[in-house]
């Protein structure tokens, strides 16, 4: 079985922490913070604690590492734990630099390590249905993707909405329509004192001439996490948090006749009604966590590897930049 260590137990590293702890492949926690330690003693008694991370370089006994400390550390942590020939997990974002995780996957590549991010969505058993029903033309030529994740709360002073949720919608985006996006713009306002940008709107163009478009907010009056995709021959809705059945194919199309005479005559509004497609329910997080091992384990391929993140850091870092810019278009490169 997998030995693994885990470096940072907090707001987020707590639930890694679980579900690690569960599987039996955890061995090894750090965290400097006091309170963090003991809520963690608290609920497993047994748990070897250190606060010393060369206590987990160091060990001869750990094969994988799992990082979810603050991002403005990741790169100098992962950049240790390949350097001490352990695989590396990172919670997103994965580092805030390009370069950055290019050096990241450079060493990952020279060590033979995996190397993998978390991106919790992608191992989402809605979202991978959904991803299947496109793939198996359920709904014809997927035309657009628009995700809504917003929430009253959770204002961060160390990133803003983007990094911090709309890391989330563009890899669904991606993992849908998968094609190198073409051109890239955000708008986003901000009101509070630590002037982080508190609702961003993320617009994707690809040469296709297919479109994808984010919403992520810390200012909302309601709680939303959906994924919606619109194709030739019908749509999907994925809603996390829909008690109904969290992925549905809407049976609605639009079908286009140009023979006819008038033109308001041409288009055929075309409504079949609601399916729910079901899947196996497994907690994502789990999920995530026994696809890192089994990677470890095989040597196999992790679904958000190096390049994926690669291509949603790009996207992220050219939507900063139209950020900054009054919204100016960022082609992507």
């Amino acid at each position: 079985m997998l030995k693994i260590a885990q470096i940072g137990i907090g707001r987020w590293g707590k639930n890694l922490l679980r579900n690690h702890y569960q599987l039996g492949s955890l061995r090894l926690v750090c965290d400097l913070d006091q309170n963090n330690i003991a809520a963690a003693l608290k609920l497993y008694p047994e748990l070897k604690v250190t606060k010393n991370i060369d206590d987990v370089l160091n060990d001869p006994g750990i094969d994988a590492v799992v990082i979810a400390t603050p991002a403005a550390t990741h790169f100098a942590l992962g950049k240790k734990v390949l350097e001490a020939d352990k695989h590396c997990y990172i919670e997103k974002p994965i580092v805030l630099k390009q370069q950055d995780l290019q050096d990241l996957m450079k060493l990952a590549g020279e060590k033979k390590k995996i190397l993998m991010e978390g991106h919790l969505l992608l191992y989402h058993g809605a979202v991978n249905r959904m991803r299947e029903a496109v793939q198996s033309g359920l709904i014809g030529e997927l035309q657009q993707v628009y995700c809504r994740r917003a929430a009253l709360g959770a204002i961060r002073f160390e990133s803003n909405v983007l990094w911090d949720l709309g890391t989330h919608d563009i890899s669904v985006v991606y993992y849908l329509l998968n094609e190198q996006p073409a051109v890239i713009s955000a708008q986003a306002a901000q009101f509070y004192p630590q002037r982080t940008a508190e609702v961003v709107f993320t617009a994707i163009k690809f040469a296709s001439g297919k479109i994808a478009h984010i919403h992520n907010s810390w200012l909302d009056p309601h709680k939303d996490r959906k994924a919606i995709a619109v194709g030739t021959q019908g749509m999907l809705i994925m809603d996390e948090l829909a008690a109904d059945g969290k992925v549905k194919f809407i049976k609605k199309r639009v079908e286009y006749d140009p023979s006819r005479k008038f033109e308001h005559e041409r288009f055929a509004y075309v409504d079949e009604g609601v399916e729910v497609l079901d899947y196996a329910g497994v907690e994502p997080l789990r999920a995530e966590c026994e696809h890192f091992i089994r990677a470890c384990e095989s040597g196999s391929a992790v679904r958000s590897d190096g390049p994926n993140s690669l291509r949603v850091l790009k996207t992220l870092e050219a939507a900063q930049y139209s950020l900054e810019h009054a919204g100016e278009p960022v082609r992507y490169r």
